[in-house]
Formats: C-alpha cells, sequence, structure tokens
C-alpha cells in the first residue's frame, strides 16, 4: 500500500487453466513461485516497499530524540492525521472501493489530495487490491490473507513481493473510466511527495518557524501512524474480536480496532455489508468516518448514502447467536434422544409400571423412582400417578410444572408409547341431541291405520334448560373468584355454591352458578363449554335439579304458555287450509295476547304439529319424548303430567300419573318433589326454606 506496485494496471479476469483450450497462454515464472532460500531471500523482497516501511519510522524516531516538539507542532500533526486518515477511510475505503455513497467534484478533489497524503499507493491500486480482499477473503488469491499469519496480513504482504500469477483480479473499470483517478494514478510519485512530506513541514516551518519538527512530527512520524492504523484493519481486524454476523470468515468486531482506524473495527459487519457506508451501526460505536459522510449529507456534499435493510442486519446478529446457543446447548445433558427410545403400546405400559415406578407425560415414560423422595408436591402424588398418564396434571391440571421440572424429566425418559401420544380423559356427557338417532328411530314408529287421521297427540318433557348451570373440571386451586369473573362476563350471577360431594375427575372442583336470566345462561354456557381455564378444559351443563320449587313452577307455567300459544296458532293454520274437515269447523280457537293470564279450561283439540316445526319451534327432541294417555281434556303441563286443576293458580293436592319410566333420574327427582309439594300447604312451604351463606351473601339451599 505504501508506494505504486509493478502490477499491470488492469487485467481481465483470470481465464480458466484447462490445458485443452488452444488458446491458453502459460504463465509466467515469477520469483514468488519458488521457495525463499538463502540463496534468492533478496529476490523476494518488494524494494520499492520495504526501504520506505523501515526508514520513515526509523529516520521518525531519530527526529523525536533529536526534535524538541512545540505544541503548534503536536496540534498539527494530529489535525493531519485525521486529514489523511480519512482521506484513506472515506475516500479510498468507501468511496471508491465500495461505492457505499456519491461525492460531490470538489469533495473528490478534496479526498484525493487528502489520501495522497497517507502514502499508500494510488486510488487504482489500493481499491484493487482491496476489492480482490472481499471477493477472495482467506484464501491464497487475497491480497493480504489473514490465513497466513497476523504479521503476513499486517505488512509482511507488503514487503514480500506479490505474485500475480496467484492475486486474485477484481474489476476495476469504473475507476479507469474516472479522469481524476487516472490523473493521480498516473502522477502518483508527485502527489505522495508533496503531500506526504512537503505539505506538513511548509506549514509548520511557515507558520511558526519549525521546519524540523514539521518534517519529523507532522510528515514521518504522522505517517508511520497512519500507516499503521490502516494496517490493522487488514490484521488485528481478523483476530481480535466476535463474528457478530458471520463466523464463517475471519473478520471480526472491535471497539479497540475501531479506534486505531477511524471507524473501520467493525470488520465483521463490514464483510458482510460491504455496500453500507457504515462500518458501526449502534449510536454508541466509534465510526468518525460515518459521522463525516452522514453530515456531509445535511449540506448536500455527500448523497446517495448506502445502507442495508435493518431487517436483514437484525437477522444476521439473531443467527449468530442462535448458533453460540446451540453450540453452547452441546455441552448440556438434554436426556435421551426420543427417536432412539424403545416403543411400547399402552398395555405394555401399564404392565412395565407394575414392575418399574414409571409414568406418561405427552406419550414419553419416565423412570421417576430416583426422583419420587425428592417431589417438591409430596411422594404420594408420584406413587398415585405410577401406570398413568399424567400430562393432564402435569400441564395445570394440578399444577403447571416450571422449565426446570421439564428439563429434570428429560433426563429420566426411558420409552415412547406406541401411536403418538395417549390422553387419558374422562369422557365429557354429551348432553346434545343425537339428530341422526333420531330420524333414523322414526321409521320405526308404528304407523296409523289408513283412513285414521288423530285428533290429538300429548308429547311434553321435562325442560332441561334452567337458569342453574354446573361447572366440572375446575382446577381444584381455589379458583373461585376467577371463575366468576369468568361467568359475570355473560350476565349477572345471583348465587353460586362448591359442589363438595359431587363425583368429579380427581384434583378437579364442581360448582353450580344461577343466573338472573335464562338467556343469560344460555349464552353463558355456550360460550364458556370447552373453554380452556387456568389449562383445563371446563364443562358446563344446565342443572334443573338444583332449582327451588318456585323456580321450576315458573319456567312450567312458562313453558305451557309457550306451547299453548304455539298449538293453537298451528291449529288455527291447519283450519285455514283444510276447511273439508268437519272436526275442524267445531274447535274454539282461542289466542292468548296476554301469557300471564291463566289459560282457559275449555277442552281443545290439539292435532299433531309436524315434526320439523315443533322441533324449531320449541329446540326440543320430538321424537324423544314419552307418550301418556290424556287425564284430562286439558292441555298438558310440561314435565308434569294431566292436573285435574288449574297449574297457574296453585298446587292441587292431587298426585300426577306417569305411564312410563323411562325419564331420566332429573326428571323423575323434581316430578317427586313437585308432588310432595303440592302436599304442603304455601305457608308451610315457606317455611321450609332453609338459609345458607355463601360468602357474604345469603343465598337458600334448595329443597
Amino acid at each position: 500500500m505504501v508506494a505504486q506496485s509493478t502490477l499491470p494496471p488492469s487485467e481481465p479476469e483470470e481465464k480458466s487453466q484447462n490445458p485443452y483450450l488452444l488458446n491458453e497462454k502459460p504463465k509466467k515464472w515469477n520469483i514468488r513461485d519458488d521457495p525463499i532460500t538463502w540463496s534468492n531471500w533478496y529476490k523476494h523482497i518488494d524494494w520499492l516497499h520495504t526501504p520506505l516501511l523501515i526508514g520513515i519510522p526509523t529516520i521518525g524516531l531519530y527526529g523525536a530524540f533529536t526534535t524538541k516538539l512545540t505544541t503548534y507542532t503536536a496540534i498539527w500533526s494530529v489535525i493531519y492525521y485525521f486529514i489523511t486518515g480519512l482521506g484513506i477511510t472515506a475516500g479510498y475505503h468507501r468511496l471508491w472501493s465500495h461505492r457505499s455513497y456519491k461525492a460531490s467534484r470538489p469533495l473528490e478533489i478534496f479526498l484525493i489530495f487528502a489520501s495522497s497524503g497517507a502514502v499508500q499507493g494510488s486510488i487504482r491500486w489500493w481499491s484493487r487490491n482491496h476489492r480482490a480482499h472481499h471477493r477472495y477473503t482467506d484464501t491464497n488469491k487475497d491480497p493480504y490473507c489473514a490465513n497466513k499469519g497476523l504479521i503476513y496480513s499486517h505488512i509482511g504482504w507488503m514487503v514480500l513481493k506479490q505474485n500475480p500469477n496467484e492475486i486474485g483480479r477484481a474489476d476495476i473499470s469504473d475507476l479507469n473510466a474516472d479522469p481524476l483517478i487516472v490523473l493521480q494514478h498516473k502522477h502518483y510519485g508527485l502527489f505522495a511527495i508533496v503531500m506526504g512530506f512537503v505539505l506538513p513541514t511548509i506549514v509548520a516551518g511557515l507558520g511558526w518557524g519549525d521546519y524540523w519538527g514539521g518534517f519529523y512530527y507532522a510528515a514521518l512520524l504522522r505517517l508511520t501512524f497512519v500507516h499503521h492504523a490502516t494496517f490493522c484493519v487488514n490484521s488485528l481486524a481478523h483476530y481480535l474480536g466476535n463474528h457478530t454476523f458471520d463466523d464463517r470468515r475471519s473478520p471480526r468486531d472491535h471497539f479497540i480496532t475501531a479506534l486505531l482506524s477511524l471507524g473501520e473495527g467493525y470488520h465483521n459487519f463490514h464483510h458482510e455489508f460491504p455496500s453500507d457506508y457504515r462500518n458501526a451501526i449502534e449510536f454508541y460505536q466509534y465510526d468518525p468516518t460515518k459521522w463525516l459522510i452522514k453530515a456531509l449529507s445535511y449540506v448536500g456534499i455527500t448523497h446517495h448514502l448506502k445502507r442495508f435493510p435493518d431487517n436483514e442486519i437484525k437477522k444476521g446478529i439473531f443467527l449468530m447467536e442462535q448458533k453460540k446457543l446451540d453450540q453452547k446447548k452441546l455441552l448440556l445433558q438434554w436426556g435421551k434422544d426420543i427417536s432412539k427410545l424403545p416403543v411400547f403400546t399402552f398395555e405394555e405400559f401399564q404392565e412395565g409400571a407394575k414392575t418399574n415406578n414409571w409414568i406418561c407425560i405427552e406419550g414419553i415414560i419416565h423412570d421417576v423412582t430416583s426422583f419420587v423422595d425428592e417431589h417438591p408436591g409430596g411422594k404420594s402424588f408420584l406413587t398415585t400417578s405410577i401406570g398413568k398418564d399424567v400430562t393432564t396434571y402435569f400441564n395445570g391440571g394440578v399444577y403447571d410444572h416450571t422449565n426446570a421440572a421439564r428439563n429434570l424429566m428429560s433426563n429420566l425418559r426411558v420409552g415412547v408409547i406406541a401411536g403418538g401420544v395417549h390422553f387419558e380423559f374422562i369422557k365429557k356427557p354429551d348432553f346434545s341431541r343425537n339428530t341422526i338417532e333420531q330420524f333414523s328411530y322414526l321409521p320405526e314408529r308404528p304407523a296409523y291405520r289408513a283412513g285414521r287421521k288423530p285428533t290429538a297427540t300429548r308429547v311434553y318433557t321435562i325442560n332441561q334448560e334452567s337458569r342453574y348451570l354446573v361447572v366440572e373440571n375446575v382446577p381444584a386451586l381455589g379458583l373461585t373468584k376467577e371463575l366468576l369473573e369468568l361467568f359475570a362476563l355473560y350476565g349477572t350471577v345471583e348465587e353460586y355454591q362448591y359442589l363438595d360431594d359431587y363425583p368429579c375427575e380427581e384434583f378437579t372442583d364442581v360448582y353450580w352458578i344461577k343466573f338472573q336470566s335464562l338467556p343469560q345462561a344460555r349464552v353463558a354456557k355456550r360460550k364458556v363449554d370447552d373453554h380452556i381455564f387456568f389449562s383445563s378444559s371446563l364443562r358446563v351443563r344446565y342443572g334443573p335439579e338444583y332449582e327451588t320449587i318456585e323456580d321450576t313452577r315458573q319456567k312450567l307455567h312458562d313453558r305451557r304458555v309457550v306451547i299453548s300459544i304455539k298449538t293453537n296458532e298451528q291449529k288455527e293454520y291447519e283450519y285455514k287450509n283444510d276447511k273439508s274437515t268437519e272436526s275442524l269447523k267445531s274447535v274454539h280457537h282461542q289466542k292468548l295476547n296476554d301469557s300471564s293470564q291463566p289459560l282457559r279450561s275449555t277442552p281443545v283439540i290439539y292435532p299433531q304439529p309436524d315434526p320439523s316445526a315443533y322441533y324449531n319451534c320449541y329446540d326440543y327432541n320430538y321424537y324423544n319424548y314419552p307418550y301418556f294417555s290424556a287425564q284430562s281434556q286439558e292441555p298438558p303441563i310440561p314435565g308434569i303430567g294431566y292436573p285435574s286443576a288449574s297449574f297457574s293458580t296453585s298446587f292441587s293436592s292431587t298426585s300426577y300419573e306417569y305411564h312410563t319410566d323411562q325419564n331420566s333420574s332429573t326428571v323423575n327427582t323434581i316430578r317427586q318433589r313437585i308432588n310432595d309439594a303440592s302436599k304442603v300447604s304455601p305457608d308451610k312451604d315457606k317455611g321450609n326454606v332453609n338459609q345458607t351463606s355463601t360468602g357474604s351473601s345469603t343465598k337458600r339451599r334448595r329443597i
């Protein structure tokens, strides 16, 4: 870099070395093709660069011991050091070697003169070597290959001659097209002498009469520091620091190199993103060259500053951090590889657990023999789980275990379950209606005799919908407050109670919750059923068995009113469309305009409704309803039977008859309670209401 090289100014890309090509020219012999010996060592020395690299610092040191350093000369030496140093970093390197920004013509002229004062070769020669360095980094074609040693990459590549048969080529056609660069290359010797030696000496001599001080300090010693600051980029920047973006090549990032080389020390970034005008991307990183280029852009002297996308830069940082973590991960024990574990069926796992302390978590079998006595939750939790799939409990059903627990379990693996993960869950009761079974049962129903049209078909059942909801599978972690907050999102919760005796899955609780209205309960059931609550899937169903007598009476009355209205609407529709039926003409139509009024006791003939219409209107299972023979001419009370008196006023003492025992236990329970309640006077009934407390509120215990 110090002086002009004897290499040809520009050569095309290397041709193929295929000997079968007819026009292939043989390589010219070069002294560097021969090994260095005592007899030819002087032929390997570059006698243009070596005297300058040795003579300049030697003479400078002599002057430092013989010439006093004045204050003005010291200040001038430092100023000229930065001028010529920035001429190399902002000019030779980032402008002409990488074209990372564009400069105005006056700035280009200034940088040509400033960089010539660094005496590191012409722009053309310096940039060609640097482009080859980037293209062939860490290979024999790299002019200052770091793999050949720290001394060689720092200064040895200039002391020894370069082999033109080995050094890689680079395209510098853009530099050859610039007349200023061609002019500087042609007259580089004159530029170097004037700017490197004459100018600093004259400024000190004419300025304050210190010619010798200007020559020794501002010229020779200043030049020595500029040389080795630049050389550190080729050597120290490949040995000191971190691989921030890529570790496949030798360049590294370090702030010490940046301090020595005016910001060129973040070399790993530079080799990853060479077209970026920056070497340091953080505001606190030392890069005066970047600051100069950016500052000049505000006044239009520099423009088209190139920046690599921040997203891609962050990707490089992330990938290297991940790679370093992966390397550290290899030093740790992570248990046996799952793919190398023996495979067991679930039955084999259960059989093996009889003689081994095996548990299953997420399809992996673990032997917890060594951990039973050390389990923080107690020994009983593990001993009762032997031979079971405890995935649900491990992942939050009982306790959501920490990463430390999961890492510990990885070292206890002994096998895997065949077919993947095996989960043992208590099957959720299916309260939905099975439409397929309904329609498959329909053709099996006995058909009416031909020519006979039924006058009435009375179908009813207990309405399962209720303001009371039973919530199962609540983690037994004291989550009453959180559960109420969840249900309060869908309506007003009037009461709630924890069910201690309710059969449930192990380590779970069951609650019943009462809403202010049935629509609110419907929405809450639909939204919360199967909702993930503290890593557990809630199960919500209607709980009519927890209704009070008053709740059931009101629900049945409302249901009776709705059925009467819908039945009469259908009767009126059939009457209009079938006037030929004499029986229909004699029917007395009653339209209930006020649902709060009691129903008439006038006999009414109720025709059989269309199954789909009945199903859609009431949203109940039409085909699974039990059938009863009529005990009176009044409409039936849903879920009760055929009363002998109006149900809307009060219960009579008459028991209700049923012709089937195929109802659910819930239906039978409610019927029995209503029959019992009908034998008790209203005043006495009110006196049987017990008071219990839940929290700070008072509620009724259902009879």
